[in-house]
């Protein structure tokens, strides 16, 4: 699921259009809630930042459901690693990074942190102290 996501949402961005505007989001909304698309691209404002920035959400109904969507599979992700379960490493490596591209590009401040916090803390259980320096790195510079 997260592959797919992030097949998807790789071509939004690209493309830098929704998939939401050809699947009939704003329609659906006026039709069964009464509610007219109030954003600047069709559809409401939950697809954007304060900045006019577009925010994808993939196949999912709005990009806060694709983060919290990619923090779950972050964490299914983790088990899987910690559990040495892990059949296929290209695979893994794949939806490992399809998840951040996820996280990324739904930009959801809270989400980010939190995948990161997340991945901070699995580094830190794990003690692997390469990317520690990484991360104590990229924290300083920020």
């Amino acid at each position: 699921m997260t592959i797919a996501a992030g097949v998807v949402i790789l071509f939004e961005a690209i493309s830098a259009t929704h998939l939401q505007t050809f699947t009939g989001y704003a329609e659906y909304y006026r039709k069964y809630f009464g509610v007219d698309p109030t954003g600047n691209y069709g559809l409401s404002w939950t697809f954007e930042i304060e900045g006019g920035a577009r925010r994808f959400a993939s196949f999912f109904a709005n990009p806060l459901e694709l983060a919290a969507a990619t923090l779950l599979s972050g964490a299914v992700l983790v088990a899987m690693f910690i559990k040495n379960k892990i059949e296929e490493p290209r695979l893994f490596q794949a939806a490992l990074l399809f998840s951040i591209l996820c996280v990324v590009f739904a930009l959801s401040r809270a989400s980010l942190a939190g995948y990161f916090m997340a991945s901070y803390l699995f580094f830190l259980i794990n003690g692997n102290k390469k990317i520690l320096w990484i991360y104590h790195g990229l924290f300083v510079v920020v």
